[in-house]
């Protein structure tokens, strides 16, 4: 690998990786001499990363980042309609969720999350990644005590290590994986809902079970009904309780799914009240991704099989890994229900999304988590069977070592973000540069400015909506349309870029014409 790719990160990314992996070091000495001070360590490298990552570049992903970042910008002026463009439907014609006015795509609260963000920072790129590297901290954190919870502290320390610097999450929340802040902000909801249920099976009252069906109802409404995930192994385990005639399970069952229906229902009941058409149409249209291939994503039932080094890592250590996990539960008779808990998640999320028509890496992705668990389990079962006092911490930082440096993939990620030069992102880095250079300049805070033919690279329209307070078309509307619009008190600009502008635009002299290379 050519190093000179270090060159090309941004100074503060820079400045944050290597603070990260600094205070990671000093975390791992801390844990190494049961010091209490490497769990805040551990978080304070989660953020410090997390922010290199979201700092890596000021523009917004074309797929599916600057969508949603719209749709939160709008938010944090309109809290009661999201909304991706904000233009009467009677002056633009709209097909997708790509080109609607009334937005509800997907549910809202990481979007809502995103409005705030901008509401406190502005309206920047980093401000719509922030909700994700906070998660990003809560995700490291939580693992920790899972793994304790799961067996000790150095399952939990193994796991939330691994999980700090793995490449997916970390690609996730910089905006750069496709459905990005969707399923970053899904995935730790998901884990939050298991960590609860993990408390549970500690203390078996009703708080735990409430704030298992708290952070169900959080997940839903960011996700959807995957978010539902932690009551397919704690069904299974409520029915078996109860064929032995103990019916306490089912009851904390159904509290905590009583509790998760109360924060869900809320937002259906209102946009199938005030946007009856769209609600309608857009939970059919999830309802589709089951039975057809929605957007041309599809695949055969080997299609996560054979993605698992793009979505995790290489197959074959992480097959190897999750066998010898299996077989160290032979070392002792007895495992915790929580352990079965994450296979039966893990493998539920699995056969789901085989047997679904529409395929897509992030769908799996909340199984990253416990995947992470299941490994760490097994590594640490199996080291502690050396009782060398100097050998076992040595295998230990070695193997913990090596594990970050797999889940990490640092050649994928300078490729994907584009800092190693001898590849085509390094050019795409660039153009996108450009064009945020060129929304600045020519953007402005007039709302009743409407810039057409606006499309650019990856759908840039969007974009120029989020830099700025114009509206902007990614077509040119019919002549017809353009005098409407003049009609109601917009001011129009065109954007001359590859196609010729057909003559009613070059010979209306009210239009002002913006060239971009």
């Amino acid at each position: 690998m050519n190093f000179e790719f270090w060159s090309n990160i941004p100074s503060i990314a820079q400045n944050l990786f290597l603070g990260s992996i600094l205070i990671f070091t000093l975390s791992s000495i801390s844990f190494f001499y049961q010091k209490k001070i490497f769990l805040p360590l551990l978080g304070f490298s989660a953020l410090l990363i997390a922010m290199s990552f979201a700092k890596a570049v000021p523009w917004l992903y074309p797929w599916d980042e600057q969508f949603h970042a719209l749709v939160g910008k709008n938010l944090a002026k309109n809290p009661f309609h999201p909304m991706l463009i904000d233009l009467d439907t009677s002056l633009f014609k709209h097909k997708t969720w790509a080109d609607q006015r009334t937005w509800l795509h997907k549910q809202p609260l990481f979007l809502y999350q995103i409005a705030l963000s901008i509401k406190l920072i502005g309206n920047t790129a980093f401000a719509v990644r922030l909700p994700s590297v906070l998660l990003h901290i809560a995700g490291t954190l939580t693992l920790f005590d899972m793994g304790r919870i799961l067996l000790n502290k150095k399952v939990g320390f193994l796991a939330a290590s691994l999980f700090l610097f793995s490449f997916y999450p970390l690609g996730m929340l910089s905006g750069r994986i496709g459905t990005d802040h969707n399923d970053s902000v899904f995935m730790i909801y998901v884990l939050l809902s298991f960590w609860a249920y993990f408390r549970f099976t500690q203390n078996r009252s009703n708080k735990w079970a409430y704030w298992v069906g708290a952070f169900v109802g959080l997940a839903v409404l960011t996700k959807w009904l995957v978010g539902l995930l932690v009551f397919a192994p704690w069904g299974i385990f409520a029915l078996l309780a109860l064929r032995k005639k103990n019916k306490s399970e089912i009851l904390f069952l159904i509290r905590a799914l009583m509790v998760s229906i109360l924060i869900v229902l809320p937002w259906q009941i209102y946009i199938h009240s005030y946007f009856p058409e769209q609600a309608n149409y857009e939970m059919a249209y999830n309802t589709r991704h089951f039975f057809e291939i929605i957007e041309g994503h599809d695949g055969d039932w080997k299609f996560h099989l054979e993605n698992l080094s793009s979505t995790f890592f290489s197959p074959i250590i992480l097959g190897s890994l999750l066998i010898l996990s299996l077989g160290s539960t032979f070392i002792e008779k007895t495992v915790s229900k929580n352990y079965w808990t994450l296979w039966v998640a893990t493998l539920a999320v699995f056969l789901f999304f085989t047997l679904s028509k529409t395929k897509m890496n992030s769908f799996v992705i909340p199984t990253y988590p416990f995947v992470l668990l299941l490994m760490s389990f097994g590594l640490v079962k199996t080291i502690d069977l050396l009782r060398h006092k100097i050998l076992r911490p040595t295998i230990y930082s070695v193997v913990g070592c090596w594990l970050v440096f797999v889940v990490f993939k640092a050649e994928n990620t300078i490729t994907d973000i584009g800092f190693y030069e001898e590849n085509s992102t390094f050019i795409d880095r660039g153009l996108y540069q450009e064009q945020l250079d060129f929304i600045r300049i020519n953007g402005t805070k007039d709302s009743k400015t409407i810039i057409i033919n606006a499309d650019l690279r990856g759908r840039g329209n969007i974009s120029w909506m989020f830099f700025s307070n114009n509206l902007a078309l990614n077509y040119i509307p019919k002549e017809k349309m353009l005098r409407k619009m003049k009609q109601i008190g917009y001011k129009i600009k065109v954007i001359e870029w590859i196609q010729p502008l057909p003559e009613y635009v070059t010979k209306d002299t009210s239009i002002q014409r913006l060239k971009f290379q």
